[in-house]
């Protein structure tokens, strides 16, 4: 049995720092033997990942680092992922798109292979059908254990995915959102899933941003830059046991470690 810790969207300085405070320890807690990070809003000005920002992640704790709609909105990007094998951007973007899009995690006694897809509503990114890249994906897989990051806006969109390829993964989660979801379930082919795994940033903020601004842009439609928040944090996420022999999932637990 293999335990793996998926942490929910990092968010600029403030997530990066609880990161690095907090992580180690729970990591030992839990007894992860595997940890993915979505890093996507891990860049200082919360959108985008950088050198600094992943490397830090990284020299934490996290194995893997998945990104999203904002995985290309920083300077640097096409060396950053070219030099880094280990952080992955979507999977269904187009070709000629730097990067890749999944990763196998070598663990000694088996194989996981990590995947990042993004879906296609609301996000302002060209992908492709997100259900035929998971079925390219799977036809080349060489494990059993598959677990995939699926970042989008939707609900739906991320229920019918997980459906989908029910017993085919070992565990899917979503990332985007920025808010945790109460719906940690295994589906009947052994899937685990969780809609979203909520962020790592600020407690009082809205999604990790400053509130002031946030409300401030919303109710008056004030041209006002989005800043991240500041102050006590907190590190959102889910806990998921594997057989990695199977790849089926025994257990998900939704997680919350706070200042």
């Amino acid at each position: 049995m293999i335990t793996v810790l998926a942490i929910g969207d990092v968010c600029a300085e403030n997530g990066v720092a609880f990161i690095e405070r907090k992580l180690p320890a729970f990591k030992r807690f839990c007894g992860a033997d595997l940890v993915i990070a979505n890093g996507e809003n891990s860049a200082p000005g919360g959108v985008g990942v950088t050198a600094d920002s992943a490397g830090r992640i990284f020299t934490a704790g996290a194995d893997v680092i998945t990104t999203g709609n904002h995985a290309f909105d920083t300077q640097g990007f096409e060396k950053l992922y070219e030099n880094t094998r280990a952080l992955i951007r979507p999977f269904n973007l187009g070709k000629g798109v730097p990067g890749r899009g999944s990763y196998i995690h070598d663990m000694g006694r088996c194989r996981v292979l990590v995947a990042n897809i993004v879906g296609r509503s609301y996000l302002g990114v060209p992908s492709t059908n997100y259900f035929d890249a998971m079925d390219e994906l799977l036809e080349s897989a060489d494990t059993p254990v598959v677990i995939v990051d699926f970042h989008a806006e939707f609900t739906g969109e991320k229920v019918a995915f997980a459906r989908c390829f029910d017993s085919r993964a070992s565990f899917i989660f979503g990332t985007h959102t920025h808010v945790a979801t109460a719906d940690e379930t295994i589906f009947p082919g052994g899937t685990a899933y969780m809609t979203d795994i909520g962020m790592t940033g600020s407690i009082e903020s809205v999604i990790g941003v400053d509130i002031d601004r946030a409300v401030r842009r919303q109710r008056f439609a004030f041209p006002t830059r989005i800043i991240p928040a500041g102050g006590p944090s907190m590190l959102s996420g889910a806990v998921v046991e594997i057989d990695e022999k199977t790849g089926r999932a025994h257990s998900i637990e939704r997680i919350a470690v706070r200042d």
